[in-house]
């Protein structure tokens, strides 16, 4: 296929594509009333001279009618019935080959079907788009963005400025990472059968897209590596603008973020890593917009780390036995569900210590 659809570049094209459908539509119509005269006049009186003219004309319209079947598969659709008015619009998810498929009546595109599934197999394209969104777990990226937002606020709060471009472009890089850390944490738990031992709640569990089929692990994968290069790509921007010191926290963000869920977790050290995380993306934004530390951005940097991974800690509870099962070591299997309850008191002690209450 040389060339695939997006769900925006079918929609605009759709327009010219329902009339040139009909045209076709019609001339095959009017293929099928000409026969019908033409076999009409065979078994009548008509003279040769009023066949001869009927048929001339038949071919006349056929070759129109094969005429409009090309200029309706031009623009790039596969007609795959005329009378059952059906169409398909070769599209991409990811590395995966599908069919956008629209249906006579259909006013926009709405649904998908898979490569080697027919008019049976559709499925709305919102399921497609709520499925991604589930598997990024929207409601999780609200941690990176609060880090950002800390990081500029204190920022503003310590020079009275700040640099759009490069805040907005932070976010994006964050937010990138974050997502590809989800995407592949997914596609691991999902290949190592945990994500389809445990009991999914709002907060934990994996996102259930895979155990339920909503999308293919190797689709999971490849966004997570896109994601992950996207992040990199920024942050690379960032290295050449400011130096080393934003080289070091890429490196840090981009190899943890990989061995995330097949070596940090299996070595206990999930809940660190969060904490880091979250530490340095509030250093990182500030350091973007000023090149410099402070204490202030440390400080809010520790305390945004833990209360990051003090939801991590509370979210690995029901996930317990599945986790153990397999081999994971996460900081509630290591304490032991009694112990690891005990230290949730632990986290606001961190908190006061940072704010220097005690």
């Amino acid at each position: 296929m040389d060339s695939y659809f997006s769900i925006s570049d079918a929609n605009k094209i759709l327009p010219i594509v329902i009339k040139k459908f009909n045209y076709a539509k019609k001339m095959k119509s009017e293929v099928m009333k000409i026969e019908q005269e033409l076999s009409s006049n065979i078994t009548m009186t008509a003279s040769l001279e009023q066949y001869g003219s009927i048929k001339r004309k038949l071919n006349s319209v056929v070759t129109k009618f094969y005429q409009s079947l090309e200029d309706l598969e031009n623009t790039g659709v596969v007609l795959k019935g005329l009378d059952e008015g059906l169409l398909d619009f070769p599209a991409k998810r990811f590395d995966e080959e599908i069919w956008l498929c629209w249906k006579e009546g259909e006013t926009e595109i709405k649904f998908w079907h898979e490569k080697d599934s027919g008019f049976e197999g559709r499925k709305p394209i919102s399921v497609m788009i709520s499925a991604w969104l589930r598997v990024i777990r929207i409601r999780f990226l609200l941690a990176s963005v609060i880090a950002v937002f800390l990081g500029i606020a204190i920022t503003w709060w310590q020079i009275g400025t700040i640099t759009i471009f490069d805040a907005a472009l932070t976010m994006f890089g964050v937010l990138a990472l974050h997502a590809s850390v989800d995407l592949l944490n997914d596609y691991w738990d999902f290949k190592r059968r945990i994500d389809t031992t445990t009991k999914r709640t709002k907060m934990s569990g994996g996102s259930g897209v895979l155990p339920e089929g909503l999308l293919k692990p190797t689709q999971v994968y490849v966004a997570g590596i896109i994601f992950l290069l996207i992040g990199a790509s920024i942050g690379a921007y960032f290295v050449i603008t400011d130096g080393i010191i934003i080289g070091v926290i890429l490196a840090f963000a981009v190899i943890s973020i990989y061995f995330y869920s097949t070596k940090i977790v299996d070595w206990g050290l999930s809940e660190v890593f969060v904490l880091i995380k979250g530490t340095m993306i509030v250093m990182g934004t500030y350091f973007v917009q000023t090149s410099d530390f402070t204490e202030s951005v440390v400080l809010g940097g520790i305390i945004m780390g833990i209360l990051s991974s003090l939801v991590l800690f509370i979210t690995s509870f029901p996930d317990h036995d599945a986790d153990k099962a397999k081999g994971r070591k996460t900081l509630v299997i290591s304490l032991g569900r009694q112990k690891a309850a005990k230290m949730l008191l632990v986290f606001p002690l961190y908190l006061l210590i940072s704010l220097r209450i005690i």
